[in-house]
């Protein structure tokens, strides 16, 4: 129950972290920390993940952005005995702008996934 507690109040220090891309003022991209499970029992597998949602128009980029932009990233802040794993990109789609430029992301919507592991106690 004890680490259940510390997930969520992570979870909830973490939301806040999220931060959105803004132009003009308004917010671009909403970021939405994820799971797949309501709780977490030491040693299991859980995976989070990043919902990116974006206004018409925009897009993230990949991890390999192309010919123009920066790589999207994302950077886990996790209490003692925490692990995430690799960072899980969907297949980004290529975007061709003006002038020739090639980029290679996700418009609309998108989810990065990371498997997590607390270790038993």
């Amino acid at each position: 129950m004890r680490v259940l507690k510390t997930l969520i109040l992570l979870l909830l220090a973490s939301a806040g972290v999220c931060e959105a891309q803004m132009y003009e003022g308004r917010e671009l991209v909403t970021a939405t920390l994820i799971a797949d499970a309501d709780g977490i029992v030491p040693g299991r597998e859980i995976t989070v993940g990043l919902r990116l949602e974006m206004e018409p128009g925009w897009n993230t980029y990949w991890e390999y952005a192309g010919d123009a932009g920066i790589p999207t990233t994302i950077a886990w802040t996790l209490p003692a005995g925490f692990r995430a794993g690799a960072i899980e990109w969907p297949v980004p789609e290529r975007i061709s702008d003006p002038g020739g430029i090639d980029i290679y992301g996700t418009r609309e919507l998108c989810c990065c996934r990371s498997p997590s592991r607390c270790r038993r106690t």
